[in-house]
């Protein structure tokens, strides 16, 4: 708490002197210059935060897409023993463990890698010739 009354009072102190030496220098409208630096002082402040707060923001729209990509890349559907199809977190470093929305069982599922041979389709035309 100490330290955000120290920041803005560090800011209000900072902005006045600023606005003083404004000011000085031009002593015939020291007013109106000083309230004009003043509030030139913080709409320019106020611009640059929201530019940032919004960089900012994007930023972690990005995270938090790239989170939920990789996040429902593991989900895959399983059946339970009592015929529930269900999606579960599955994970090849840990046992995987979840309970059945039906029936209220503890099931473990484990992964399994299936290999197939990756082979080229044949087109035939019309006459069953190959192309």
């Amino acid at each position: 708490m100490r330290s955000s009354f120290v920041k803005i009072l560090y800011s209000i102190i900072l902005t006045a002197s600023i606005s003083t030496l404004v000011g000085l220098i031009f002593k015939s409208n020291f007013w109106y210059a000083f309230s004009l630096t003043t509030i030139l002082q913080v709409t320019g402040f106020s611009i640059l935060n929201q530019i940032y707060s919004n960089r900012l923001m994007q930023s972690l729209e990005a995270v938090r897409a790239d989170q939920l990509r990789e996040q429902n890349r593991n989900y895959t559907s399983v059946e339970c023993p009592c015929g529930h199809i269900q999606s579960v977190d599955i994970r090849f470093d840990i046992k995987t463990v979840y309970v059945c929305d039906k029936c209220n069982n503890q099931v473990s599922c484990q992964p399994s890698v299936k290999t197939f041979l990756v082979t080229s389709p044949v087109y035939f035309g019309k006459d069953n010739e190959e192309r």
